[in-house]
């Protein structure tokens, strides 16, 4: 066994150096070093040098130290910074609560693994590192920012129950990194019992990973992010081959910005937790999800959960979800798509505007609670979907509250929408109650008195064109009443003649000419009621006809002009 002279070796790297060229772990005491007060807490019998620790890896397994197949390393405290840039480590390494008071560089080196396990470390800088088997840093403390700019990890990256306090607002950059299996920024998963302080990841500033490539899943159950007013979690461009996990926990103080991910999975955020008031919460604006997203399961968010452009190939769950924005939008799906959409059981006090404009989906599933809430709003203009869920509320009554939380304006096309589904069920009244409704909501938009007033008569007359009959019954009836007092007029002797060419007198003829506007039969004009000897009977009767003429020429208008299409149906 030799040892490197130019080194000059202390006691403890001489132990270190020893154990690892017999095969066995440099093991220099135990400990957690998170829980020291001061790094000088562990003396001399643990140090190691930042430059002799650089240097035992370059050489461990080459030609110089070929004994050495892997470094495992324990409870040792590492002085002065460790350089590893541009150098090739042909070792697997492995450090066990182990202290780093300096930076570690491992920018554009090749290694096989590295393993930080209950350690603490005052930094890592990566960049265009390369690592052939996994990355892993759990249960530690990085007491500045982990930088893996443009890194290469052919296996799992695992900072599961890791805290990074981060500098300058920046936690974990792992910009364009590539891994070939799951990043883990998760709670530690024991199979025994949990300890009463669960150990989860936790980032103060921001974590990003604009265009990462992940090929398995993103993990950050339970793992919280902080980064207050700013963005705690950025992943805008990156691709996930499995799934997406911010949920059982999760809990952001900040943005949480997916813009544009492509994600091969599911997007769950069940249980998560997503804060950032009176800004956007959650955005995954334009990201492609080809399986659900679900939002479920005391899912909250304080301020605007945004999925503008989205494109899910499943469906979008938002069930038991509490979104509260109370002065903006709390939901925005503007011109996404998805095969479902579920808005039931949503929280009593969710509250903010529901923006589904221009989106589109197969199924609306909700529930009469959910389609009805208080402090809630809704843009529905330009959103299309097929059906309505079996089990959601199908009656016309629930289904009008649900339009009209649209709030001030005249928004047809929703009605239209609704009107649509219901006729393609085959449930055509409904469909002519929600077009009904529908003229209704459009003449609060009106502004001229007289056409609310035009709007007014044709709704009571001809239900908007639905019942061209009814003036048509109203006018007979009408006609009717003065048929029978024309012949009460007769008997009385009250019909006197008015001209010196007299035609016969008959009752039906006269009240029909009487209610028949334009048309003369020339009754009316030879006719009249005797009003001279003040009979209060005759003068009854006189205005009686009056008012028949004026429904008479209400009466014809209207028929005409539900026939001719003035007065149309929807």
């Amino acid at each position: 066994m030799v040892l490197p002279e130019d080194l000059a070796l202390t006691e403890p790297e001489r132990r270190v150096w020893k154990d690892l060229i017999s095969g066995e772990s440099g093991n220099l005491g135990s400990g957690d070093p998170r829980k020291l007060a001061s790094s000088h807490d562990w003396g001399a019998d643990r140090k190691i040098r930042g430059h002799v620790l650089a240097e035992l890896l370059r050489r461990a397994g080459t030609d110089e130290l070929p004994e050495i197949r892997r470094v495992r390393i324990r409870g040792a405290r590492i002085t002065g910074k460790v350089d590893l840039s541009h150098a090739e480590i042909l070792v697997a390494v492995d450090f066990d609560r182990c202290l780093f008071e300096k930076v570690i560089l491992l920018e554009y080196a090749r290694i096989r693994r590295l393993q930080l396990n209950v350690c603490v470390l005052r930094s890592l800088r990566a960049r265009g590192v390369s690592i052939a088997g996994p990355l892993g840093i759990r249960r530690s403390d990085v007491r500045g920012t982990v930088r893996l700019i443009d890194a290469t990890v052919s296996q799992s990256v695992t900072f599961s129950g890791s805290t990074i306090a981060g500098v300058d607002g920046l936690a974990l950059i792992a910009d364009r990194i590539e891994v070939g299996g799951n990043l883990f920024l998760n709670r530690v998963v024991t199979k025994i019992e949990p300890p009463s302080e669960p150990e989860v990841f936790r980032a103060t500033g921001a974590v990003r990973l604009l265009g990462a490539r992940i090929d398995e899943q993103l993990n950050c159950i339970g793992g919280r992010f902080r980064n207050p007013g700013k963005v705690a979690l950025f992943a805008s461009s990156a691709q996930v081959g499995g799934n997406v996990y911010l949920s059982d926990g999760f809990h952001a103080t900040g943005q949480v910005r997916l813009l544009s991910m492509r994600i091969g999975g599911q997007l769950s955020c069940s249980n998560g937790r997503f804060e950032c008031p009176q800004d956007v919460a959650l955005s995954a604006s334009s990201a492609r999800i080809n399986g659900r997203v679900a939002m479920t399961h005391s899912f909250h968010a304080t301020g605007e959960v945004r999925l503008m452009r989205a494109r899910i190939g499943g469906q979008l769950n938002c069930s038991g979800g509490r979104f509260v924005n109370p002065k903006g939008t709390s939901l925005n799906l503007q011109t996404a798509q998805a095969n479902s959409i579920l808005l039931r059981n949503l929280a009593p006090d969710t509250a903010g505007r529901i923006d589904l404009v221009g989106s589109k989906v197969s199924i609306l599933a909700d529930d009469e609670s959910s389609a009805c809430l208080e402090g809630v709003s809704l843009r529905l203009d330009g959103f299309v979907y097929d059906y309505i869920a079996p089990e959601s509320p199908q009656d016309v009554r629930t289904r009008l509250r649900w339009l009209r939380l649209q709030g001030p304006g005249y928004h047809p096309q929703p009605y239209d929408q609704l009107a649509e589904v219901f006729r393609r069920s085959g449930r055509e009244q409904e469909a002519r109650d929600v077009l009904i409704s529908k003229r209704r909501a459009r003449r609060e938009s009106l502004r001229r008195w007289y056409s609310k007033i035009w709007d007014i008569l044709v709704d009571w007359t001809l239900l908007y064109g639905w019942h061209p009959w009814r003036p048509l019954v109203a006018g007979a009836l009408v006609l009717l009443v003065a048929i029978g007092l024309v012949f009460g007029a007769q008997d009385a002797g009250l019909i006197v003649g008015q001209s010196d060419r007299i035609s016969s007198f008959h009752p039906l003829v006269y009240a029909l000419d009487v209610f028949l506007p334009i048309i003369d039969l020339g009754v009316e004009s030879s006719w009249t009621i005797d009003t001279s000897g003040d009979s209060q009977r005759a003068w009854l009767i006189t205005w009686y006809l009056w008012f028949v003429k004026v429904v008479g020429w209400g009466t014809m208008t209207l028929a005409l002009a539900a026939l001719t299409g003035i007065v149309k149906r929807d």
